[in-house]
């Protein structure tokens, strides 16, 4: 077990995928650089994840975050939420 405060990877998480959000109300127009950067640092944090206890959980979230990009070009599941019926700008 590398990490005892799973706090930090589950806040990474969260912030890792609502950061394309949080571009995009900034005005930043979309880069495919920066939707790989944060992919590949969401995956990273699954790694991380995967040891620890909650192994399943992160193994799971890193899945559906190759499913989401494959499917839907997001980074995460999570970056989905503002494209989400009901939650449009």
């Amino acid at each position: 077990m590398i990490f005892k405060d799973q706090r930090l990877l589950l806040f990474s998480a969260l912030l890792l995928g609502l950061a394309p959000f949080g571009l995009r109300l900034a005005g930043a127009t979309p880069h495919q650089g920066a939707g790989i950067l944060i992919f590949g640092l969401t995956v990273f944090v699954c790694v991380l994840g995967a040891t620890t206890q909650y192994r399943l959980f992160w193994i799971a979230y890193g899945i559906a975050c190759a499913a989401t990009l494959a499917l839907f070009g997001m980074s995460s599941p999570l970056a989905l939420l503002p494209i989400l019926p009901g939650l449009q700008m």
